[in-house]
């Protein structure tokens, strides 16, 4: 709970507060109606992904940042991590064993971490980079060969920031070229492109392994959580800026931009901040959004 206006009453017996609690939760687009409806009832979240098969998503419950696997339908919740280990930005593999994620250790910068799943349970998560600088926002190859993470650039710690690849088999890492200061890559089902943004959210750009160039995909405000369409055919994203604070997606092949969905289609009260963070099954997109509960209390004062 978070405690503010504090004001006494005028006989100086009573202390008046507000206390409020920021509650999140996980809401999907019904195109049929136009709108964002609740989703996953009475679980709260802040990132989420999908297994290639439909069959499993994964999580992260809020304040503690724990992962969790779950079915789409909402059934069999099981608790993957623990803390102290805060969990951002899970990534099933393609075959579903593993999933790749952002984990934060208190004291210690942003790793990749992988954690091993399987149907009765999980692993023990394993950490796959060591730098000093934070590491983050992976994302699998197709074959599940190799993950793609993003490097930080932090003072005067050596290294590139950008992007790399690791080959998954022999923990070896390559720089991808001209990914410098790039963010929260995304590779493509086909495997031929990785979507990135630039370091302030203005660009999006696209890495093409057939002519080894970047080229400019889209230009914005504040862009962020991009996600392919099951067929790799659309890069679907949102764009932070302004009230609307719009999803929208690209078409690859010509560059055509349209909305798919904002939060003006969010029609429950008390939301406070609406994030993009998945792609359900049939390429629909899921938000979490979160909910500013305040009530006014009163203290009695006994004083001498």
């Amino acid at each position: 709970l978070d405690f503010s206006a504090l004001a006494p009453s005028p006989d100086g017996k009573r202390i008046f507060f507000v206390a409020r609690q920021e509650r999140r939760e996980f809401v999907r687009y019904d195109a049929r109606r136009g709108q964002f409806m609740p989703y996953l009832s009475g679980i709260t979240g802040r990132f989420m992904d999908y297994s290639r098969d439909a069959q499993w998503a994964a999580y992260t419950s809020v304040p503690d940042s724990i992962l969790w696997r779950i079915r789409p339908d909402g059934s069999e919740r099981m608790q993957l991590t623990s803390a102290p280990l805060r969990v951002f930005w899970p990534r099933w593999s393609p075959d579903g064993t593993r999933i790749a994620f952002d984990g934060i250790r208190p004291g210690e910068p942003i790793r990749v971490c992988v954690i091993a799943v399987k149907q009765s349970g999980a692993g023990v998560p394993d950490c796959v980079t060591s730098d000093a600088a934070g590491q983050g926002h992976p994302s699998w190859s197709p074959d599940g060969k190799s993950l793609l993470f993003m490097r930080e650039s932090q003072g005067k710690i050596p290294g590139r920031s950008g992007l790399y690849i690791m080959d998954w088999n022999t923990r070896k890492t390559e720089y991808v070229e001209g990914s410098r200061g790039l963010r929260q890559p995304s590779w493509s089902p086909d495997g031929r492109y990785i979507a990135a943004t630039n370091a302030t959210g203005t660009q999006i750009l696209l890495f093409d392994f057939h002519t080894r160039q970047w080229t400019e995909l889209v230009t914005g405000s504040s862009l962020s959580t991009l996600r392919w369409s099951h067929d790799g055919e659309y890069l679907f994203y949102e764009d932070d800026s302004g009230d609307d604070q719009p999803v929208l997606r690209v078409r690859i092949a010509n560059r055509r931009v349209e909305q798919v969905a904002s939060f003006q289609q969010i029609l429950q009260s008390n939301v406070t901040d609406y994030d993009f963070c998945a792609l359900a099954p049939l390429d629909i997109p899921v938000a979490t959004v979160g909910h500013d509960n305040a009530d006014v209390y009163a203290l009695d004062l006994d004083l001498p």
